[in-house]
């Protein structure tokens, strides 16, 4: 099952596995060790959704966080020496949902739902080389985009939801122990 929006864990919740439906809040998967990748190209409206959430980010979580744009395989290795204990992938993701809506997947849902991103490098494939760098667990903080056309700036919806989910994030980071 895929995870689903829940008010109960500050609108998110992060399953064991796609298939046992054992909803995990995100807090516990992020750590002060984690590393949070922000993905997306800011030309094209809400594709920027990955580095608008890195810039409002505290700046003392940014030791932690990359914005990595449109070439996150050209993060892997800054990643490995940081050795984070889970990796959190933040990105633009066509999951026909409305705008502004997320789920937190791992590659087994990204593979099953055959989701598009606009990298050039396929997610599923980008997370298993991740994963062998790293040795750690990879998860996808999907954002259904409103528009991505080109332009700047985020739609309402979408600049809502990096808001919510940039103060989430980083008392996640913050807090966990």
């Amino acid at each position: 099952m895929q995870a689903e929006n829940h008010p109960d864990h500050g609108g998110l919740a992060l399953p064991d596995s796609p298939s046992d439906g054992q909803e995990v809040p995100l807090r516990k998967f992020l750590s002060p060790e984690s590393v949070v990748l922000c993905m997306g190209n800011p030309l094209r409206r809400d594709d920027g959704l990955g580095p608008a959430l890195y810039a409002s980010l505290d700046e003392s979580l940014r030791k932690r966080c990359i914005d990595a744009g449109t070439t996150p395989e050209n993060q892997v290795g800054a990643i490995a020496r940081l050795r984070p204990d889970g990796v959190l992938l933040v990105d633009a993701v066509h999951m026909d949902l409305p705008p502004g809506s997320w789920r937190v997947l791992d590659k087994r849902d990204i593979l099953r739902m055959g989701i598009f991103t606009t990298h050039d490098i396929p997610l599923p494939l980008f997370m298993d080389y991740l994963s062998a760098q790293v040795r750690s667990e990879i998860m996808v903080l999907a954002i259904q985009p409103g528009d991505v056309s080109f332009g700047e700036g985020l739609s309402e919806a979408v600049d809502r939801t990096v808001s919510e989910l940039a103060t989430h994030i980083g008392k996640s980071m913050a807090d966990s122990s």
